[in-house]
C-alpha cells in the first residue's frame, strides 16, 4: 500500500515465522522506520516506490500481487479508507487476504471466504494466520479440496462460468496429480481430508458426512442390482483407511472407523470399529480412534 500502515506489526510476525515478505509502500516516517528496522533480515523486504521510477506503477504492484501467496493489508489504529483497491485487485489471483480489522472498511474477509481480520499491532494473531495459510497452501488435500468445493459451487451457474472452467481445469489436473477421482458436485460436507493420495475412487452420488478421513486405496461404490443395490452413506468424523472398500447402499454412523483392506458389504453402527472381509465390528471405540486421526492430520 502507498499510505502509512503498520509494517513493523507485519515484519516482526513475519520474521519470527521465517516467512518472505515483500513490502510494496511509500516513503511515509513509519514505513521508513520499519525499512530501517528490518534492513538486514533474510525474510523482510521493502520496495519504495519513489525509487523505481517507472511510468506505470499499478502494473508493476499487480505483477508482485500475481506472483505472491498471500496478500497482507496491515492498517493501523485510525479512520481511513485504505484497503479498498488491495482487495480488488486481489481477487482475480484467487489468493487469501490478512487484513487489519478496519471499521470504515464493511467488507466481512471471512464471511466472504476470502481471508482473515486482524486486530491492530497484534503480533501473535498475526504469525497465527501466516502459519495456518502457510500449511493450507503447501498442503495436498487442501488444494484438492478447494478447487472440488469452487468447481461445485460453480457448476451450472452461467454468471460464474469462468470461475467453473477454471475450477473444473485445477480439479481435473489434481484428480491425475493425486489420483482422487471424485467428480464435480459429489455431496461432500465440510472438512474432508485425504491423508495420503492414489487409487481413491469416490463415486458421485456417495454421500460423505462432516470432518472425514480418506486414506490411499479407498473406493465407495454403486452396486447394481441385488441386495444393497445403490450407494454409500458415510456419516460424520469417519475414517476410511487405506484399501478400505465400501460397497453398495451402505450406510455408516458417525465415528466408524474402517480398518485397512475392509471391505464393507452392510450398515456399521456409530462408534465402531470395523475390519475384515466382509467387515465386522470389532471394537465400540471409534469415536476415540477417529478423533485420534484428526488430531493428527
Amino acid at each position: 500500500g502507498k499510505d502509512s500502515r503498520d509494517y513493523q506489526t507485519l515484519s516482526e510476525a513475519c520474521e519470527q515465522t521465517q516467512t518472505n515478505c515483500h513490502i510494496i509502500t511509500r516513503r511515509h516516517e513509519s514505513n521508513i522506520k520499519a525499512a530501517e528496522k528490518f534492513k538486514n533480515s533474510q525474510y523482510i523486504k521493502f520496495t519504495f516506490m519513489e525509487d523505481l521510477h517507472i511510468n506505470n506503477e499499478y502494473e508493476y504492484i499487480m505483477q508482485q500481487q500475481g506472483q505472491a501467496s498471500i496478500l497482507a493489508i496491515p492498517c493501523e489504529r485510525r479512520k481511513y479508507g485504505v484497503g479498498y483497491t488491495n482487495i480488488i485487485e486481489a481477487l482475480p489471483y484467487y489468493i487469501p487476504i490478512l487484513m487489519t480489522h478496519n471499521p470504515d472498511i464493511h467488507i466481512d474477509l471471512e464471511k466472504e471466504c476470502i481471508g482473515y481480520l486482524i486486530e491492530p499491532y497484534d503480533v501473535e494473531a498475526w504469525k497465527e494466520k501466516i502459519i495456518f495459510l502457510r500449511y493450507l497452501i503447501t498442503n495436498n488435500s487442501f488444494k484438492f479440496c478447494f478447487w472440488f468445493r469452487l468447481g461445485s459451487w460453480s457448476k451450472g451457474k452461467k454468471r460464474v462460468l469462468p470461475i467453473y472452467i477454471l475450477s473444473w481445469m485445477m480439479h481435473r489436473h489434481y484428480m491425475f496429480k493425486f489420483g482422487i477421482q471424485m467428480p464435480l458436485g459429489t455431496p461432500v460436507k465440510g472438512g474432508l481430508s485425504f491423508n495420503h493420495f492414489s487409487c481413491i475412487i469416490i463415486n458421485g452420488a456417495t454421500q460423505i458426512g462432516h470432518n472425514c478421513t480418506i486414506f490411499h486405496g479407498v473406493t465407495t461404490a454403486l452396486k447394481m442390482g441385488g441386495s444393497n443395490a445403490g450407494v454409500p452413506s458415510i456419516g460424520n468424523n469417519c475414517v476410511l483407511g487405506p484399501g478400505s472398500k465400501i460397497l453398495g447402499s451402505v450406510t455408516l454412523g458417525d465415528n466408524v472407523f474402517v480398518g485397512a483392506n475392509a471391505v464393507v458389504t452392510h450398515d456399521m453402527p456409530s462408534n465402531s470399529i470395523v475390519a475384515g472381509i466382509p467387515a465386522k465390528v470389532i471394537s465400540m471405540n471409534g469415536l476415540q480412534s477417529t478423533e485420534l486421526v484428526r488430531q493428527h492430520k
